[in-house]
């Protein structure tokens, strides 16, 4: 789970990702996998990191577009203010951060 999280560190992550394909299967996610899709910078660190040999980072990506109600469900997380926040987002996700940059970003 990400380390800049302070909620995140208060629930297991079996739990949050059960919320996550819940949600994924059309269910009401815990808050806490909600603030994980939110959290999700796109970086696909977590690819190599994952023990399951799972896609988070597709598996974030999908869950962030039905939390937010874009494919008819009802959203359970409302849309960004910032018109250009997912240009934002995806810019960052491009940016080629060393290990070192990304883990010195993220204390």
């Amino acid at each position: 789970m990400p380390a800049y999280s302070t909620t995140l560190g208060e629930h297991s992550p079996a739990a949050v990702v059960a919320g996550i394909l819940g949600l994924l299967r059309g269910e009401t996610a815990p808050s806490a996998s909600l603030e994980w899709v939110t959290l999700c910078t796109g970086s696909a660190r977590c690819i190599p990191a994952c023990p399951e040999g799972v896609n988070p980072m597709l598996m974030l990506r999908v869950a962030r577009i039905k939390a937010l109600g874009s494919l008819g469900d009802t959203a359970q997380m409302a849309l960004p203010e910032d018109p250009h926040y997912f240009r934002k987002v995806h810019a960052f996700a491009n940016m080629h951060f060393t290990d070192a940059e990304i883990d010195a970003w993220q204390r």
